[in-house]
């Protein structure tokens, strides 16, 4: 059964080297990409008001301007979570920090804080949590 991936990144790089990955696999007609959280979040609450299938995976960096990973969780969990429980979010980033990785996981939607960048090997392991 194919899943519906949504990947939120404000580097047009990484978005276009994951979705050339992700069209060589079984996902490649459900996957989404945002340059911004915000267009996400207007994307998601799309998704509530036309009754339309919610994302089974996001994948979200947690540093970007004007609305972080970790800003886009707190709305997510907020708002969507509880109409979205089956959505599983993975954070990748170039974020060492341990502080932000206990942080991440603290969010009930959070799966997986992986650093980028990603193989499609490795995006294929995660879509099978």
């Amino acid at each position: 059964m194919t899943k519906k991936v949504m990947m939120i990144d404000d580097d047009q790089d990484t978005l276009m080297l994951y979705e050339l990955s992700i069209r060589e696999t079984c996902y490649s007609s459900s996957f989404l990409t945002f340059d911004n959280a915000k267009k996400a979040i207007n994307y998601l609450e799309n998704c509530v008001e036309q009754r339309t299938m919610a994302p089974d995976y996001i994948i979200i960096d947690l540093n970007m301007p004007d609305m972080d990973g970790f800003q886009f969780l707190s709305t997510f969990e907020e708002k969507f979570y509880p109409s979205m429980s089956d959505t599983k979010v993975i954070t990748a980033t170039s974020s060492i920090r341990e502080k932000d990785r206990e942080k991440a996981t603290l969010y009930r939607s959070v799966v997986a804080f992986v650093p980028k960048p990603l193989s499609k090997a490795q995006l294929l392991e995660l879509f099978c949590i």
